[in-house]
């Protein structure tokens, strides 16, 4: 059996419906990979078996207690027989050539460790598309890192999400995901990697689908949501500096600083007229993220007990994300 496929679920039967319909449909040899659902704790279990529904696929599911997705990334490593893990959102629909590329990455690339892909935000109005084309940017500028001549990004700078597959022998060696975390597992398995010297390869022009139910309004709560974390985790390291550090003067020039990045790597990427139609709502994204930043730091200077700590999780996956 050459591939494991961990799908993590927890309270959306309609979400997993899809995903594991996009599973079998994958144009790959059926005794070469296994499914294996990994139920965080709903509290509804599928009305029908998951393996009488898809009798095509080698399936197994796990109801485990609810602890958050690093204990059920986890629970799917266990079970796993494979050489190559993939961890799945339930929310993710694969094309049809998932592992097919998958495992060609593996043979162009043989001393790899991980894969990871670009995901694509599918979902009703503007809002989405603006997420898209922000994700898509944000993700290529933190990796800092060119496209080699197989369009992929070498990166010590990414986490390590979006369906990505691994070497079960890594995740082994290097203890799994930490399950103190109840998010944001993905981005300090990435920096513990990067610690060790191991890279994480980025195939950024191939797109896993990720159903979006968010407005825009809600988009740019999540932009709040991330400045605090941020925010939160980065206000310890500078509790005694003096003056502000997010005047509004500088969250401007950040803001317009980004843009100005953002418009060579759409261009580069062949993006251009998307940002053109695009940049006002990833300008208000920006704004959003900074000004909370600014206004967090106003308020904690006029009260430092204000602003909570965020979990680890949090912290790090505001800092991804930002």
């Amino acid at each position: 059996m050459r591939f494991s496929l961990v799908v993590m679920t927890y309270r959306r039967p309609e979400a997993l419906r899809r995903c594991l319909d996009s599973i079998a449909r994958l144009a790959y040899d059926r005794d070469a990979f296994e499914v294996i659902v990994v139920d965080d704790g709903s509290a509804e279990r599928p009305p029908v078996p998951l393996a009488e529904a898809y009798p095509d696929l080698r399936l197994r599911y796990e109801w485990i207690r609810h602890q958050g997705v690093a204990a059920a990334r986890n629970a799917g490593l266990a079970l796993a027989q494979a050489e190559l893990v993939a961890f799945l959102a339930d929310d993710y629909i694969l094309p049809p050539d998932y592992l097919a590329r998958a495992e060609r990455f593996f043979q162009d690339y043989p001393d790899a460790q991980v894969i990871t892909f670009n995901v694509r935000s599918v979902g009703p109005g503007l809002g989405c598309q603006v997420q898209q084309l922000y994700h898509e940017l944000v993700l290529l500028q933190n990796a800092a890192a060119e496209p080699d001549r197989n369009g992929i990004i070498r990166t010590f700078k990414l986490p390590a999400s979006r369906a990505a597959v691994f070497r079960r022998e890594l995740l082994t060696r290097v203890g799994g995901f930490d399950p103190q975390l109840r998010a944001g597992e993905d981005g300090e398995l990435g920096q513990r990697l990067a610690a060790r010297g191991i890279p994480l390869y980025f195939m950024h022009r191939y797109y896993i689908d990720h159903h979006e139910g968010k407005g825009f309004r809600e988009f740019l709560t999540q932009r709040r949501e991330y400045a605090t974390s941020y925010f939160a985790v980065t206000a310890a390291g500078r509790a005694d500096a003096a003056g502000s550090t997010w005047t509004l003067a500088r969250c401007t020039r950040v803001v317009a600083e980004r843009l100005r990045g953002w418009v060579g790597l759409s261009q580069r990427e062949g993006k251009l007229l998307r940002f053109a139609l695009l940049w006002p709502g990833l300008a208000l994204f920006l704004l959003r993220f900074y000004l909370t930043l600014h206004q967090l730091e106003r308020a904690a200077r006029r009260a430092p007990v204000a602003v909570a700590a965020p979990s680890r999780a949090q912290a790090k996956s505001a800092v991804v994300r930002g």
